[in-house]
């Protein structure tokens, strides 16, 4: 069980801080058009403070605009309808769907993509002293967006501890050009950042640190746009979780309520582009994922058994299916939700399964995952991802095929560390 909460936090939860005052409160802070601050106490504020609905419409995922996964640290894969983006140890790759076969993003010719070496001046590499590309990325307008050391970092360059200032930067869809946007903010600690997305033209982070955590956003349109959009400074507190959709970002925040960090709350929260607010749905921190104008939620705990769904002002809450077989990761696309006992401590590796369920809770398909897979890292919109001595991955197209088979992007040579493409 220790074994399953440690890799619970560090991979889903998603933060890095040590406690605080345990009689601060969680603010809901937003600034409507009047100028006039907002702050609620998020476990007495259930409801919407503006229950118009969302236009039907603007739920429905759409490529560049909504995201079909959540966004967390371990989920470094994007789509531009065509193919994946992915990084591996200092470099991006890219696989294109319909030739099945990866390569580093990069078109100069000649180039030996000598992305090991520091300094290397192909197009694909991103040294990760310099990039942290694993708090999140992002495909929006044609262009790959992610976190990287600022223009005024320091003379030490293959330290991360280094950086000073945490920029955004915006790579061309080809990898050709690499453009510094703006700065985002001021680290002394990279441990501190949470996820990272771009949603409908704005830039969202979170900052995980000891006085709590913060969420921001600013405007691509405008730099100077840069605004504190919810805080708390509860006792561990952490963002773990955006996921786009519409003109919201959702997103999950947890909170310890012990010292001893053995009891945890939280909430499932909505940034409402429209009214410019934060709205608390549910009293949940676990897995989410929205789909077909719905919230579909885990229940807060180490081992999930029940999976909920509600409307998106977090009214008319049903459960709609017990979790199959200790299963504690949710996700989904247009068509169904996925929910994943990969990684759970109860569960031996070799009995991994992926479940894919109809928006009422129907199994309509069981995945079992390769035997010696270490996780199930998400899904883009062609195809689910496991990490496999490499990288594997299933095209959704097999769904309700008796045989799979998972198709390895890359694999990972054991004694020199080697990276192999297209095996």
């Amino acid at each position: 069980m220790k074994k399953c909460i440690s890799f619970i936090l560090s991979l889903m939860l998603l933060f890095s801080f040590t406690s605080c005052n345990s009689g601060e409160k969680s603010t809901i802070t937003s600034t409507d058009t009047t100028g006039e601050t907002d702050s609620t106490d998020v476990a007495n504020d259930t409801q919407l403070r503006n229950n118009a609905p969302l236009p039907s419409g603007d739920t429905q995922f759409r490529l560049g605009d909504d995201q079909t996964g959540f966004i967390a640290r371990c989920d470094m894969k994007v789509s531009n309808g065509s193919g994946d983006y992915m990084f591996y140890r200092g470099a991006l790759y890219y696989y294109d769907y319909k030739s099945e076969t990866t390569v580093p993003l990069c078109n100069k010719p000649d180039c030996k993509h000598d992305v090991d070496t520091y300094g290397s001046d192909c197009n694909a590499a991103f040294n990760e002293s310099e990039f942290y590309y694993d708090k999140g990325i992002a495909y929006y307008d044609d262009c790959i967006y992610l976190l990287g050391n600022g223009n005024n970092k320091s003379d030490d360059l293959t330290s991360s501890s280094s950086a000073k200032t945490i920029s955004l930067f915006k790579v061309s869809k080809t990898g050709s050009t690499r453009e510094e946007i703006c700065t985002l903010f001021d680290t002394t600690d990279i441990n501190t950042i949470g996820v990272f997305t771009v949603h409908r033209g704005y830039v969202f982070w979170s900052i995980n640190a000891d006085d709590g955590t913060k969420l921001y956003s600013m405007s691509l349109e405008n730099k100077d746009s840069k605004r504190l959009v919810f805080e708390s400074n509860k006792p561990a507190a952490g963002i773990n979780r955006f996921m786009g959709v519409g003109n919201s970002l959702y997103f999950a925040y947890s909170y310890a309520v012990d010292d001893n960090y053995n009891e945890w709350e939280g909430g499932i929260c909505r940034y409402d582009f429209e009214t410019d607010k934060i709205y608390s749905l549910v009293n949940s921190y676990s897995c989410f994922t929205v789909a077909d104008n719905r919230l579909f939620y885990l229940d807060s705990d180490i081992a999930p058994k029940t999976i909920y769904t509600c409307t998106l002002d977090g009214k008319n809450v049903k459960e709609i299916a017990p979790c199959p077989d200790n299963s504690w990761h949710i996700f989904s696309d247009s068509k169904y939700i996925y929910l994943s006992n990969s990684g759970n401590d109860n569960i031996a590796s070799g009995d991994y399964k992926l479940f894919v369920m109809t928006f009422d809770g129907e199994i309509v398909d069981t995945i079992n995952i390769p035997k010696g897979c270490e996780i199930l890292v998400g899904a883009t919109m062609q195809n689910i991802y496991i990490i496999d001595n490499g990288l594997k991955a299933l095209d959704k197209s097999q769904i309700g095929v008796d045989k799979k088979e998972w198709r390895t992007i890359y694999s990972v040579k054991h004694d020199s560390g080697e990276l192999v493409l297209n095996e």
